[in-house]
This record gives C-alpha cells, structure tokens and sequence, in this order.
C-alpha cells in the first residue's frame, strides 16, 4: 500500500507537487518485468532530485543537496515519476492475480532476486530523499514567501521613499525657482541702488562743484565786501568832513549875509496903475522905488521917485516857490542846529498870510 500527499498549488507561481511514498518491507519474490518499471522508476526518482537540486535557490544548502540554481518550475515532471516509482512498487511487492507465471530456471531466478533487492533498498533510501527533499522544498517555499513578503514591504517602504524623494525634488525644485527669483529680484535691486548710488555721488559731486564755486563767489563777495567798506568807511569819513566844511561855510554864508535880513513883497495892484515898483537893470533885486500918486509942480522935490534898500525884493509877479527858494538856506540853516525865525509884517490886506502858509 501507498499513501499520497500533495501540497495546493499557488495563485502566482507554480509550486512542485510532491507525493510521500511508503511501503512495508517484504521480502523479495522472483518477478520480472515489475522490476524494469521499479528501475525505471528509480532512475525517474534520481532524475528528479537532481531537478530539485538544480531548483533550489543558491544562498540555501538543505541536507544531502549541494548545488541548486534552476527555477522551481523545472521540475514539474516529478509527480509523474513519484507515480510512476509508486505503481512499480506496489506491482513488485503485491501478488499478481491470474494464471501463475512459469517457473524461471535457478540461476535467473537468483539473479532477479538479488537485482530485485538491489532496486527495493535503492528506492527507500531513495524514497527517504525524496521525503528530506519534499521537507526542505516546504521549508524553502515558506522561506520563500516570507522572503516575498519583505520584498512587497520592502517595495512598499520604496515607493513611499520614491514619493518622498519625488516630493522632496519637487519642493527643491520650487524651493530653487523661488531661489533664482529672489536672487534676480536682489539682482535687480542691487543694479537700481548702485544706478542710485552713482547718481547720489554724481550729484554730490556736482554740488561739491557748485559749492566750490559758491564759496569761491562768497570769498570773492566777502573780499569784495571788505573793499567797499574800506571805500564807504573812506566815503563817510569824507562825506562827515565835506558836512562839516558845508555847515561851516554855509554858517560863513549866512553870517556874511545878515543875521538879520529883511524882505518886501509887492501885492500885484490888478488894473489900475499903481505907485511901488522894482527898478529894473539890477544885479540883484534890492531896491522898490515909491512914486508919488500925482505930478507936483517942477522943481519940488516931493515930486521925485523915493528908494527904499532892502535885503531883496520880490515883485509882484513873483511865486511862492521864488519866496522859498530864498529863504530855503535858512531852513537849512535850522536842520543844522541854528535857531531861525521867519515872521511876516505890514498892513491888513497885504499877503502876509498867503506868503506864509501859500494859497492853502
């Protein structure tokens, strides 16, 4: 009797299907043809653990395999020998029914059985690696599928690094544009201040120049200055000396005149012909002539014209500014300090007012 187990195949990848073989030791019969199939069957089951060894991963060394580097895949073919090996040995250890086969001489007898021995212990010792190598296959799909699962961790803690990194260079990136647009914009506003700057030394120079200048006019005023007070303190000590030469002749003048002098004015007579008049071819209008009203007879003395001398006359066509004209070196006269008195006398009627004040 045999028993089967079979492991359930993947979803993704193709797994090996391995069956567990036992059978009871017996003891050898002469058979003919089972043994061929067992042999075969042996040779099949060696054929598939070198598949397996072949199959297995590099970095995985299990017991009794030692070199294994094929795909898993490869050994799809071992189900079919693992029945095979099975239906061999169930044919060469149970009794066939039907008719008994003929008796086979002695000598091939013997030798079917020491070659039916042989295949039976090569196929359990056979069958035993076949089950150390179904064991370890478990073990390395297990091994495998954790190995998958931190691979799909592994793939996840990846992409969630390549979305970091992806962000991280996205904001670099945004960090970077930001960057080039404050240096432009620093750019920029170094240009206008040093454009400011050259202006600002520009005109700090021009006005260097213009108060250069300014302060070579306000020396040159000062200078200036300086010579035309040396010239007005000169000038007004001229003038005070010319003033005081003027007063002092002006007073000669006024002394050599009269400090005392009398005036007469006419009073126009209108139509009528009248008897006071100013002599005319004089240099200088100081004598009124007073004709008698009516001729006396010859030889009298009253009859003659009489002459009066005065310090000057002025006729009757004479105007208030030749009155003032005269007696304006009297008014000079006080403004320089001298006491001065100008009065007006004679009878009602004659002008005194109106030479005084003037027609107002």
């Amino acid at each position: 009797p045999h028993h089967t187990t079979a492991m359930p195949p993947s979803s993704s990848e193709p797994t090996l299907s391995c069956m567990r073989l036992s059978q009871t030791r017996r003891s050898p019969k002469k058979v003919g043809r089972p043994a061929a199939s067992a042999a075969r069957a042996l040779r099949e089951s060696n054929q598939f653990q070198s598949n397996l060894t072949r199959a297995a991963p590099a970095n995985v060394k299990p017991v009794g395999v030692q070199k294994r580097s094929a795909s898993l895949a490869s050994s799809s073919r071992a189900p079919v020998a693992l029945k095979r090996a099975s239906s061999a040995l169930s044919e060469a250890g149970a009794p066939k029914r039907g008719p008994a086969p003929r008796a086979p001489s002695s000598r091939s007898s013997t030798e079917s059985m020491v070659s039916d021995g042989d295949v039976t212990s090569e196929l359990a010792a056979s069958l035993e690696d076949n089950e150390k190598l179904t064991g370890e296959v478990e073990r390395l799909n297990t091994a495998r599928s954790q190995w998958e699962e931190r691979v799909a961790e592994q793939a996840a803690q990846l992409a969630q690094l390549q979305e970091s990194v992806e962000a991280a260079r996205r904001e670099l990136v945004a960090q970077a544009a930001a960057a080039a647009s404050r240096e432009a914009a620093l750019a920029a506003e170094a240009a206008a201040t040093a454009e400011a700057k050259a202006q600002a030394e520009a005109e700090c120079e021009r006005a260097a120049a213009e108060a250069a200048v300014q302060a070579a006019r306000a020396q040159a005023a000062e200078a200036s200055l300086a010579c035309t007070e040396a010239s007005l303190c000169e000038l007004a000590s001229r003038a005070a000396a010319q003033e005081e030469l003027r007063r002092h002749m002006h007073e000669t003048i006024q002394s050599l005149r009269g400090n005392i002098r009398v005036f007469c004015r006419l009073r126009p007579a209108g139509d009528e012909p009248g008897c006071v008049r100013v002599p005319s071819g004089q240099v200088e209008d100081t004598v009124l002539e007073l004709l008698p009203p009516e001729p006396l007879k010859p030889g009298d003395r009253s009859s003659t014209a009489q002459r009066f001398q005065f310090d000057h006359v002025f006729g009757s066509g004479t105007t208030q500014p030749d009155v003032f004209l005269e007696v304006s070196q009297l008014a000079q006269s006080a403004l320089d300090g001298h006491n001065v008195a100008i009065f007006a006398y004679g009878q009602t009627g004659t002008g005194k007012t109106f030479s005084m004040e003037g027609v107002n």
